[in-house]
């Protein structure tokens, strides 16, 4: 068992709970004791770690449990202290009650963040744990039985268990739980760096929501052949005649003032189907959506037919802040686009670079002034988003999406 916490305070808290097919708790519980310890139990028997929890500090915590009456092991992470700790109990346990069919609950008294939790149907060793305090990819790598990862916006999206497995959450009582925006755990990554929309072997890691609109719409995750220094796999969304959309949306909100760098690469298939003279908004593969509905996006990257197939950048109006050259269908290409955010025209400006080469926006000059917003906040979605009545299928692969407050901060 493995959670990613952070406690606001200590005291009495169940962490991971194991419950059969009739909700009873007969499973193993993995817990914090009012003495701030680690706890397994099951019902059957009670082990407990020495070593005393830190407040207020995200950490990596795990057991291990070898099959039969074995003394688990609890492994403890403090981002902090950069430092691990791994002890044996001083008790044995036997196993626990078979839970088949039955349920997982995150959760319990006290008050406590979640980034992530995941089940593994072996022991790790004290190597493999340590390799989970970096990324969820590393988590994937040690083949979990199942992983959770809490990014929802809100709370009316239920958790979804990453691999495919169907634990998924059960919509009940939620009261005490909020989302929080403003505390994540630590990583590896530049302290400008605000958000990696990372896939890795067919799951989507970080992005908090899957757009499909139509029939047959689709989005797979695909391996990169060869892979990129910083990224080696990517989101292939994929549209056909009378489907609308295929795209990823962030969580995240960007607030007015905010002045953010947005890296990704984007790959469109052979024959993709280029509109002729486009109604506004006609193909997207990026956008900052506003907060509302009522309006096209104050931002969006888009495909144009402007004597040849080109990406463009336009805002709300469908006025072009950038074009760039004939499309190379079937290559990769990088963007880099800064958006300070603000809904007044005087303020809010943009930037481009493609594979690497600043590029002179519609005014000659490098940067656009012009309103960014139209409402309260922005939040980033990529993919692929077109006219129901455009014809022909397309596919639009994204990769290596991140988005830092500054350049330096961009793998």
């Amino acid at each position: 068992m493995v959670a990613l916490v952070n406690p606001d305070n200590l005291g009495s808290h169940y962490y991971i709970t194991l419950l059969n097919a009739e909700g009873s708790p007969t499973g193993y519980k993995f817990l914090q004791t009012e003495e701030d310890r680690l706890t397994l139990t099951n019902g059957e028997g009670w082990a407990e770690d020495s070593t005393t929890l830190p407040e207020d500090d995200w950490q990596l915590l795990a057991v291990t449990k070898a099959s039969g009456s074995a003394k688990p092991r609890f492994h403890i992470y403090s981002y902090a202290e950069g430092t691990w700790k791994h002890r044996n109990s001083p008790e044995s346990m036997p196993n626990a009650a078979s839970v088949t069919g039955g349920k997982i609950r995150f959760g319990g008294p006290g008050s406590k963040e979640y980034a992530a939790a995941a089940l593994f149907s072996r022991v790790l060793s004290d190597a493999e744990i340590e390799q989970l305090d970096d990324s969820y990819e590393d988590w994937l790598v040690l083949d979990p039985t199942g992983m959770w990862i809490f990014n929802q916006p809100d709370l009316s999206k239920p958790v979804v268990e990453e691999l495919g497995g169907g634990a998924n959450e059960i919509v009940g009582d939620t009261s005490g739980t909020e989302v929080r925006e403003s505390s994540t755990p630590p990583s590896e990554d530049p302290e400008g760096m605000i958000f990696r929309g990372d896939v890795y072997r067919g799951v989507n890691l970080e992005w908090a929501e899957e757009q499909l609109v139509g029939g047959s719409a689709s989005l797979s995750i695909e391996e990169l052949v060869p892979p990129l220094p910083f990224e080696a796999f990517f989101g292939r969304h994929t549209l056909s005649t009378g489907d609308v959309r295929s795209e990823w949306s962030s969580g995240m909100h960007i607030y007015e003032g905010e002045d953010v760098y947005i890296r990704f690469l984007a790959r469109l298939s052979k024959g993709f189907p280029v509109e002729e003279s486009p109604t506004v908004w006609g193909e997207l593969i990026w956008q900052l959506h506003q907060a509302g509905t009522e309006a096209s996006p104050p931002m969006a990257l888009g495909i144009r037919d402007i004597g040849a197939g080109r990406y463009a950048l336009e805002d709300t109006n469908g006025t072009v802040w950038w074009s760039g050259p004939e499309i190379d269908f079937e290559k990769w290409h990088e963007f880099v686009i800064r958006v300070n955010h603000s809904q007044e025209a005087g303020v809010g400006f943009a930037e481009v670079w493609m594979d690497d080469v600043p590029q002179k926006m519609s005014n000659g000059l490098f940067r656009r002034y012009g309103a960014t917003m139209l409402d309260e906040f922005n939040y980033p979605k990529a993919g692929y988003y077109r006219d129901e009545d455009l014809l022909g299928t397309g596919s639009v692969d994204i990769a290596g999406y991140r988005i830092a407050t500054n350049l330096s901060d961009l793998p």
